[in-house]
């Protein structure tokens, strides 16, 4: 495969990746939201480390 075609393939590929990183940010950002809304414990509550982490620098 020429250099060319090779940086035109992952031109592409980096914005494939970027807008399905878009997409799912997305879906995360409203389950989220959803999840604010239905008065549900934190997910860092199931995650005792994560939970100390946010816990302490907060």
């Amino acid at each position: 495969m020429e250099g060319d075609e090779c940086a035109v393939i992952g031109i592409y590929a980096g914005h494939l990746f970027l807008v399905l990183l878009d997409s799912v940010a997305g879906r995360f950002g409203r389950w989220a939201r959803a999840q604010a809304r239905a008065d549900t414990p934190p997910f860092w509550t199931q995650m005792p480390r994560l939970g100390r982490t946010v816990s302490s620098s907060g």
